[in-house]
């Protein structure tokens, strides 16, 4: 990742593959608090910095990470949405939503 060889282009196209699903991983369902969701964002800039050593976000082609995590989410709620009334997922969004709000770190 560090080759100057190598494009910044396809080191964006690695990061993608390979990088960013290790750090979403199970993120769809963790509720990350703002602090949480700069720290992975902090992390992320880090790891393209290390490998680009440019202008980041416009060269390799790569989205702010929030986004991503919000999009995963979504991605997630979607299939539970269109699971059947009885599966466990949609059952503990229904027992979820009626939990009183977490306090904010």
């Amino acid at each position: 990742m560090c080759d100057k060889r190598v494009s910044a282009r396809m080191k964006g196209k690695v990061y993608k593959t390979v990088v960013r699903p290790a750090m979403l991983y199970g993120l769809e369902t963790v509720a990350l608090r703002k602090r949480q969701e700069a720290e992975l964002e902090v992390a992320e800039t880090k790891m393209l910095r290390f490998s680009l050593n440019e202008y980041i976000r416009g060269t390799a082609h790569v989205r702010c990470f929030g986004d991503k995590v919000r999009e995963a989410r979504l991605r997630w709620f979607g299939h539970v949405q269109r699971r059947d009334s009885e599966h466990i997922g949609r059952r503990m969004l229904r027992s979820s939503s009626r939990l009183p709000a977490r306090q904010e770190a």
